[in-house]
C-alpha cells in the first residue's frame, strides 16, 4: 500500500473502461478502508453533463442534432482541434459526408462542422466539471 498519497484519482475517456474503473476505485477504497488513501472515479471526463449545453447552444445556431455523432463526430474533432489542431487533419474534412454507420465510415455524426472555437469550449467545461467532482468526491469519500 502506498504511504504518501491520500487521494488516488482514476480517470478515463473510454466507454469500455469507466464500469472496470468505477469497480477497482470501490474494491480499493473497502481494501483500503481503515488508511487515509481514498480512490475515486471520475465518472464526468467521460460523460460530461456540460456537454447537453453545448449541445442546446449548436443548435439554436442551426446545427443539426444529427450532426453531433457518437464517435469522431462534432465533438470528438472539436476536442482535438481545441486541444492541437496539428492532431486533426483538417484538409481531409472536406471531403467528408456525415454518416450515421461508424462501423463503416470509422464515424458517426457530421466532423466537417467541427471546430477550434468548440472545442475550447467542450474542454474547458470538460476541466470544470472534473475538477468539481473531484474535490466532491474528496470531500464524499472521507465521511
Amino acid at each position: 500500500m502506498c504511504n504518501r498519497f491520500t487521494d488516488i484519482v482514476f480517470i478515463g475517456d473510454s466507454g469500455g473502461n469507466q464500469k472496470g474503473m468505477s469497480e477497482v476505485s470501490e474494491q480499493l477504497n473497502k481494501e483500503w478502508e481503515l488508511s487515509q488513501i481514498r480512490v475515486h472515479f471520475v465518472s464526468n471526463f467521460y460523460s460530461s453533463p456540460g456537454r447537453p449545453i453545448v449541445q442546446d447552444s449548436l443548435m439554436a445556431i442551426g446545427v443539426p442534432e444529427e450532426a453531433f455523432g457518437r464517435h469522431a463526430g462534432i465533438f470528438d474533432v472539436s476536442y482535438s482541434l481545441g486541444a492541437d489542431p496539428s492532431l486533426v487533419r483538417q484538409e481531409l474534412l472536406k471531403n467528408v459526408e456525415a454518416s450515421d454507420n461508424m462501423f463503416l465510415t470509422g464515424y458517426d455524426g457530421d466532423p466537417k462542422l467541427a471546430s477550434q472555437a468548440i472545442g475550447k469550449r467542450l474542454i474547458k467545461l470538460r476541466v470544470q466539471e472534473t475538477v468539481d467532482q473531484i474535490n466532491q468526491l474528496k470531500v464524499e469519500n472521507r465521511k
